[in-house]
C-alpha cells in the first residue's frame, strides 16, 4: 500500500511557496505581480485538466508549477500576491493557460508551436523588443525563416529580457556540441534501428523560430520528432527548441561534430519572466507586461 500525503491550501497561500521558487524574489515589483497574476490563472486554468486521476489537483513540480513550502516565503513575492489579491487574467471570456518560462531571447513562441492541440489566441508569437527596433517586430509578422533564426541567434541580444539587471548571457545564447560519438551514442540508445547517423534537418518551425519537427536521417532508416520536448531532451536537455543545427563533415563526408546554436531558456510560450522583469526595470506595469505576453488579455478581480 501507498500513501499520498496531499496539502489542502488557499490559492493565496499556495502562490507564496510557487513565487519564490518560479521567479527571483528581488525582481521588481510589477515583475512580480505580473508572475503573480500569472501563476494565480494558471493554477485555476488547469484545474481538471491534470492529475485528474490523482488525488489532488496540483503537483509541485514543474509539471504544474513549483511549490516550496511555506518555510521559504519571501516579503516581496507575498507583497505582489496581496497586491493583486483575486485578480485573473482573460480572454475571450475564458481564463487564459497563462504559462510562462525563464527567457525568450527575442521572441516568444505560439502555443501550438510547442504543445500540439493547444491553440489558445492569447498565446501567440510576440517579438519581445522595443518598439524603436522595428526590424525585429518585422520577422515576427514575417514569421521566422531558417535564414531569420541564424540572423537572430547570431545577434547580440537586445530585447527586454537581456536588458534585465539579472538577466545571464547563457539564458540569453547558447551553444551545445557534440562529437560524432557522443551524438551517435545518444540516437542509437533512443533510435537504435536508425544505423550510422547520416544528417540532421530541421522540418518545421513555429512562427517564433521553435523547433516543431526535426528529422534524423540514418544508414538504415529516417525518423521524425514531432515534439519539441523530446527533440530537446534526445540532445541532452538542450535550454530551448530555438536553435539551429550546424554540421561539419570529414573527407568522406561523414559527420565529425554536430553543434546546436541557440537562444533563450525554456519553452518560449506565454510569459517571458526576464522580459517581464526587464519591462519592469523601464516603467512598464504589471498590466502592460501581461497585456503583451498574452495577447491583449484583461486582468479581471475575481475574488
Amino acid at each position: 500500500d501507498t500513501i499520498n500525503v496531499t496539502n489542502i491550501l488557499p490559492i493565496e497561500t499556495m502562490l507564496r511557496g510557487v513565487l519564490p521558487a518560479e521567479i527571483y524574489a528581488n525582481a521588481h515589483p510589477q515583475a512580480l505581480e505580473a508572475q503573480a497574476i500569472a501563476a494565480r490563472t494558471h493554477i485555476l486554468a488547469n484545474i481538471g485538466h491534470k492529475h485528474t486521476l490523482d488525488p489532488f489537483d496540483i503537483c509541485a513540480t514543474q509539471h504544474c508549477q513549483v511549490f516550496i513550502g511555506s518555510g521559504q516565503e519571501q516579503a516581496r513575492s507575498n507583497a505582489a500576491i496581496k497586491n493583486t489579491h483575486g485578480m485573473l487574467l482573460a480572454k475571450d471570456n475564458k481564463l487564459v493557460n497563462a504559462v510562462y518560462s525563464s527567457t525568450c531571447g527575442g521572441f516568444t513562441e505560439a502555443s501550438h508551436a510547442v504543445w500540439a492541440g493547444l491553440s489558445q489566441n492569447a498565446l501567440t508569437a510576440k517579438a519581445d523588443y522595443p518598439a524603436s527596433l522595428k526590424q525585429e517586430h518585422q520577422h515576427i509578422r514575417q514569421g521566422l525563416s531558417e535564414s531569420k533564426v541564424k540572423r537572430w541567434i547570431n545577434r547580440p541580444a537586445r530585447s527586454y529580457c537581456a536588458q534585465s539587471k539579472h538577466s545571464k548571457p547563457e539564458k540569453l545564447r547558447w551553444q551545445r556540441h557534440f562529437s560524432q560519438k557522443a551524438l551517435q551514442e545518444r540516437i542509437s540508445a533512443a533510435m537504435p534501428k536508425l544505423g550510422e547517423v547520416l544528417a540532421l534537418q530541421v522540418l518545421e518551425r513555429g512562427p517564433g523560430g521553435r523547433v516543431s519537427s526535426m528529422q534524423v536521417q540514418g544508414s538504415t532508416g529516417i525518423s521524425t520528432l514531432h515534439d519539441p520536448l523530446k527533440i530537446r531532451q534526445l540532445f541532452k536537455n538542450l535550454p530551448s527548441a530555438a536553435f539551429y543545427v550546424q554540421t561539419t563533415y570529414d573527407a568522406k563526408k561523414r559527420i565529425e561534430q554536430v553543434s546546436f546554436l541557440g537562444a533563450g531558456w525554456g519553452h518560449g510560450v506565454g510569459l517571458c519572466q526576464l522580459g517581464a522583469m526587464g519591462r519592469a526595470e523601464r516603467g512598464q506595469s504589471h498590466a502592460e507586461i501581461l497585456r503583451h505576453y498574452f495577447n491583449n488579455a484583461v486582468i479581471r478581480t475575481i475574488y
